[in-house]
């Protein structure tokens, strides 16, 4: 049973969200929530950012699948000696580029001029700078030169005010993991810091070596927590190894 079937009575933008959702229209479902967003004074409720998340992660995954597809392609046709198609995959490349920062720029602008501002508690305004944190450090995957300044700059200061607040929080806890998580992947993958990426991942493992007896790994409400557990430790021992590998050559 769809959740449309579940409970019937909804907002009109969140009913129609539920079934953009339901028929895998995934831009539509967030310009549905978007909408509600403008008309609202007050913040969303969990269950209402949980379909403004749902959409808006299918709705930039898609266009970052594009985009890391035509890469490949792009680099592909870069061994060819003489490749008649390569300047059809950059002009096509630089297409899906110009699409994903415009989707991720409004998104941003969505949670700076509205969701931030009418946040509640310190999850939601944990939740809202990671997020902008995460959009910024999509777009500078690939940009270059002024934008790629602007979005480093702008996802760090996200990233960090985000940390700042978190606290109070559990290191167990969904959000401040995926912080942890994501704020290491920008020094690793965009910054290009890898002693700080391990810094934070392994500040994140410590704590969460000292809670994880006493958590319920076996509970299924906990499944999301313990991948992201997971995902941060595997990303610790793989820089670790990096940084190793990094030492040993240099002793050469």
């Amino acid at each position: 049973m769809s959740q449309i079937e579940e409970k019937p009575i909804y907002e009109k933008n969140v009913y129609m969200a539920l079934l953009a959702q339901e028929c895998g229209r995934y831009e539509e479902m967030f310009k549905f929530m978007e909408d509600l967003v403008i008309q609202r004074n007050k913040d969303l409720s969990l269950k209402e950012r949980e379909f403004l998340t749902y959409g808006y992660i299918n709705y930039i995954s898609a266009k970052r699948k594009a985009l890391h597809m035509v890469m490949a392609y792009e680099t592909k046709e870069k061994k060819k000696e003489n490749s008649f198609f390569l300047m059809y995959i950059q002009e096509y490349r630089n297409k899906i580029e110009s699409e994903l920062t415009q989707s991720c720029q409004r998104i941003c602008y969505i949670l700076d001029s509205l969701l931030i501002k009418k946040a509640e508690n310190i999850e939601t305004k944990i939740f809202y700078r990671k997020l902008k944190g995460d959009l910024n450090r999509y777009v500078a995957e690939y940009a270059k030169d002024d934008l790629k300044e602007k979005v480093m700059k702008d996802g760090l200061t996200a990233y960090q005010e985000a940390l700042k607040m978190s606290k109070e929080l559990p290191i167990l806890n969904e959000i401040l993991l995926g912080l942890s998580l994501n704020m290491s992947l920008f020094y690793y993958e965009v910054m290009k810091e890898l002693k700080k990426a391990i810094e934070i991942a392994n500040e994140s493992a410590i704590k969460i070596d000292k809670e994880l007896p006493n958590f319920d790994d076996k509970n299924e409400n906990n499944k999301v927590i313990i991948a992201l557990v997971n995902l941060i430790k595997d990303n610790l021992a793989h820089w670790k190894a990096e940084e190793a590998a990094e030492q040993s050559n240099n002793k050469k």
